[in-house]
Formats: C-alpha cells, structure tokens, sequence
C-alpha cells in the first residue's frame, strides 16, 4: 500500500507554551499504522525555536475568526455558540486543515480542540450534497456524541446535517440516519466500522478524516478497526490528527 502522506502539519499547544519536552516522535504508532515514511513539521508556533521541532516552519496565528474567511453563516454560528475569539489551538489548525494540510495537533483538554475540529469540518463541507464528506473518528461514546452535537450547533446556520454512530445506540437509527444523508458522522471505530461494511455508511464522497484522540484510540486496541475504516476511504484523503500526548 502507497503511503498515506508525505508530510504533516505539526501542532502543538505545549510546544507553544515553550515546553522543551516537546517530542514528536509520538505519533510513531500511528505513522506506523498508516505506513507513513516521513512528515514535514509545521510547527505553526511563532514561540518555537526551530531546533525543538525538525525542519519546523513558524507561522502567525490568525486572531480573529474574521481573519480566517470562513462563510458568514458558519460564523454567525460561531459567534452564537458563544465564541469571540480563536482559541491557541484554533488560532493555529483551522487555516492549515482549511488550506487542504494533513494535519497532527498536540492539544489536551480544554482547549477547544473540538470546537476547532467542527469549525474546520463545518467550513470544509458542501451543504448542497447530502453525501457523507467528514468523518471523524474517537475512543469514546462520550467524546463522538459531544463532537457531532457541536459540529449541529456551530453548523446550525448553513443546515449541516451531522450524525454519531456509536455503540449502545439502536443499529436501525443509524441505518436510517445515513439513508436520508448527512455531511458528517462521527463515531466509535467498531460501530462505523460495521456501518461500513453493512454499505449504509457509504465513503466515496468522504475527502476529511480527524481522529481525534488517536493516542488514545491505540492505547484501547482500535488500531486494526482504524486501519480497517481507513482501507475503505478515497485514495485522496485529507488526515487530521488530533492526540493529547503527556500532560
């Protein structure tokens, strides 16, 4: 199998707080999963020192939503959810994601990293077609369900049609769901999975993938439904990699 991606776009919030402990060299696994040979670093904190992060690039953070020519109606939504200024994550991933960048960004909780993931999908997605074109991928029921709630709320606006396919939920809802169309689905990899497989979930529209908390994903033995969902995407995919790293 051709590898998946040449390069990446690295971001971290602690490499942004100066943390010299900054090593990424983390995502070993998951380059190794995706039979992933190199990445370029985009480090896209203008407070790194290029030693910390090989053949890191520094770039501004975009400060305002204004700035990052997002359509009006997502940020009519944006604002409505409560926002009114970019977050250090958001400041730094939405423009790169936006911009077609493969992207892996180091942030933890509280940081808004799932609002970032929904602004990006929510800017990203054709409302005119009901074909699914996101999905994103977590390690919990949890962390997907407050994922695609988000991504209907910031979205609310432009009429983005989300679902979450996940386990303890009935197999016919989502069945149903994916046969009326949606843009996004966010899910648990065993229930997409097997959504897959039933041909309900179709992925030839689907040009973003986030996996979110993929460090996490590992840790909890999905790396075979993982690589087994991401067979069955398009061969000119986009990657978004979000993982928390050490605390």
């Amino acid at each position: 199998m051709e590898a998946l991606l040449s390069q990446f776009t690295f971001l971290s919030d602690q490499a942004l707080q100066g943390n010299k402990n900054f090593d990424p060299s983390a995502m070993e696994d998951l380059m190794k999963l995706f039979e992933i040979e190199s990445y370029k670093a985009w480090a896209a904190l203008e407070l790194v020192e290029e030693k910390q992060v090989k053949g890191a690039e520094i770039t501004m953070p975009i400060l305002s939503f204004d700035q990052m020519g997002l359509k009006d109606d997502l940020l009519r939504g944006i604002y409505n959810y409560g926002f009114e200024k970019p977050s250090a994550i958001q400041q730094r991933a939405v423009m790169p994601i936006i911009n077609g960048r493969d992207v892996i960004a180091q942030a933890q909780s509280g940081t808004r990293k799932t609002s970032m993931i929904a602004l990006t999908i929510c800017q990203v997605v054709d409302t005119a077609s009901r074909e699914v074109q996101a999905l994103i991928l977590s390690p919990t029921r949890e962390l997907a369900s407050q994922t695609e709630k988000v991504i209907r709320t910031i979205g609310d606006f432009m009429n983005i049609q989300a679902h979450a396919c996940i386990g303890g939920k009935s197999v016919g809802e989502d069945i149903r769901k994916l046969e009326n169309g949606v843009h996004v689905v966010s899910g648990t990899p065993g229930r997409v999975c097997d959504m897959i497989k039933r041909r309900t979930l179709r992925t030839r529209a689907i040009k973003l993938l986030i996996l979110d908390e993929s460090d996490e994903m590992l840790s909890r033995g999905f790396k075979d439904q993982i690589y087994d969902v991401y067979r069955h995407l398009p061969p000119e995919l986009q990657l978004g990699n979000c993982f928390r790293g050490q605390k």
